[in-house]
């Protein structure tokens, strides 16, 4: 297997650019033996490594003609192509789903859902409430709960998929969701759904200004959104500081590049994009900061098509994959540059009074070790900087700002360790 190390930029670039780069991703090469008639289409894989790759062989003129199922159960060790009886040749599998070593599902853009009970060695139509069009995703919560959500409809299921129930949502357009816990998921799109039963109900939290292909919820509820159609020329994310109700957008800092196709956080600091460059070059680039500053740490020449996507794993670690490309990679280890969990890192910080008016003292709980404080306007500018912050307090002044809305963070040992989110009136 090919190991990519990280790509580390040099000190005078970071001099110059004010990024710490603390932990980054290797990222191991994994693909099933295809040969070169054959496309990915969709991924899984779980944290004891089971997976299963859905790829289509292509005839004459690239026109897909025949599925071929990939499985490992060795983390992508070994790969085994499996007959897959009853597995229609006409799916086009855009999602793919491991329930237990036994149950799986396949659901793709034109109208199937499919369901193996035997480990993915014969597979039946799964029966729905209607007929499911343009499959997204599928994610179960545990044997018994699942979603499977389509561009307009939730489907779910409370008994492992012997009967299914729906939720229409008109003119959504939804394009990914997840879940934060067994209860709170976001469904993304043009849309903005919010579940707090597990997918039972879904309502209404707001709507994007852009068809957005996925999103992060962080622990303050403030949204970050990719779009579904990036711009090279006016590049950007947008964001939400009310829970998906009202967005803003922020400019995107990463140059020479074709295409943003996925995103994803490990915590409320930590995160990475796919990118797209020219002649098949695939990249991905990673953020410290919650999004604000990003720099390189993959590149490689890869054949691909389609979105280059990100899936995870479970465990902290993550599939990455081209859809109609022919590489799959797993990621080894995980990101640990943040030793406290989200929430607790952003309950660290504090501010009183708040809003900031003419003077306000930031709390750190546990107190600040040798660390520097670095407040970033909304557009993502950083404006002040404070080294050497020792101790529990630290005086804010209005007159250093403007007014308006700014994110502080506090850095320790070159990792963001804390971060607030407060306004200057």
């Amino acid at each position: 297997m090919k190991t990519y190390r990280p790509l580390f930029l040099t000190a005078a670039v970071l001099a110059a650019t004010g990024m710490e780069l603390g932990a980054q991703l290797n990222w191991v090469n994994i693909s099933p033996p295809m040969d070169a008639n054959h496309e990915i289409y969709s991924a899984c894989m779980s944290e004891e490594g089971e997976g299963l790759v859905a790829t289509m062989r292509n005839g004459p003129w690239g026109i897909p003609e025949e599925p071929v199922l990939w499985f490992t159960a060795d983390g992508g060790e070994n790969w085994e192509a499996r007959e897959a009886t009853g597995y229609p040749a006409a799916i086009l599998s855009s999602a793919t789903y491991r329930v237990n070593n036994q149950r799986w599902y396949s659901g793709g853009w034109d109208g199937y859902l499919m369901r193996s009970d035997d480990g993915g060695y014969t597979w039946i139509p799964a029966t729905l409430a209607f007929v499911l069009e343009n499959a997204i995703d599928i994610h179960f919560l545990d044997d018994s709960t699942g979603i499977v959500a389509t561009q307009e409809a939730s489907h779910f299921t409370f008994d492992g998929g012997d009967s299914w129930d729906y939720q229409y949502m008109p003119d959504s357009e939804n394009r990914s969701f997840f879940f934060l816990n067994d209860s709170i998921g976001y469904l993304i799109g043009r849309r903005i759904w919010r579940t707090t039963n597990g997918g039972l109900g879904w309502s209404l939290a707001g709507t994007a200004p852009a068809i957005l292909f996925t999103a992060h919820v962080f622990s303050d509820n403030s949204l970050l959104g990719l779009p579904d159609q990036y711009n090279a020329s006016d590049p950007k994310l947008y964001e939400s500081l009310d829970a998906g109700n009202t967005w803003s957008a922020r400019l995107l800092d990463i140059n020479e590049v074709e295409g943003i196709d996925d995103l994803h956080f490990f915590n409320d600091f930590q995160g990475i994009v796919t990118a797209r460059g020219l002649d098949s070059v695939v990249m991905i680039f990673q953020t410290n900061d919650r999004g604000f500053t990003w720099f390189e740490t993959f590149r490689d020449t890869l054949p691909h098509l389609g979105k280059l996507r990100l899936r995870p794993i479970g465990d902290g670690r993550l599939i990455f994959y081209a859809e109609y490309g022919r590489f799959l990679m797993i990621s080894e280890g995980t990101l640990t540059g943040i030793s406290a969990s989200p929430a607790k890192a952003v309950d660290r910080l504090s501010l009183a009074p708040s809003p900031l008016v003419s003077s306000s003292v930031l709390s750190i709980n546990p107190p600040a070790r040798d660390g520097r404080l670095q407040i970033f306007n909304i557009s993502g500018d950083r404006v002040k900087v404070m080294e050497q912050v020792h101790g529990p307090r630290v005086e804010l002044q209005a007159a250093d700002l403007s007014p308006g809305l700014y994110f502080i963070q506090l850095v320790e040992e070159d990792n963001v360790s804390a971060a607030l989110r407060f306004v200057r009136q």
